[in-house]
């Protein structure tokens, strides 16, 4: 998640962005802009997005022996 300080009004977010409740406001008066919380979630714009426990696939090794003589 990240803060950002955003122009009254102008917090509309959609796909994997979610915004939370104002944090503060800021400007003379408290009157020009909010502090939101941001948070992000892959899963909202592809379900390919958290459908595993892992990042990467798992590691596999192959021991190859060859015979010389």
């Amino acid at each position: 998640s990240f803060v950002a300080d955003v122009k009254k009004g102008e917090h509309k977010v959609s796909g994997a962005f979610t915004a939370g409740n104002v944090i503060a406001s800021t400007g003379e008066y408290n009157s020009f802009s909010d502090v939101y919380k941001f948070s992000l979630d892959a899963s909202k714009s592809n379900a390919i997005y958290g459908r595993s426990s892992t990042v990467q696939p798992a590691a596999y090794y192959v021991h190859i022996w060859r015979r010389v003589a």
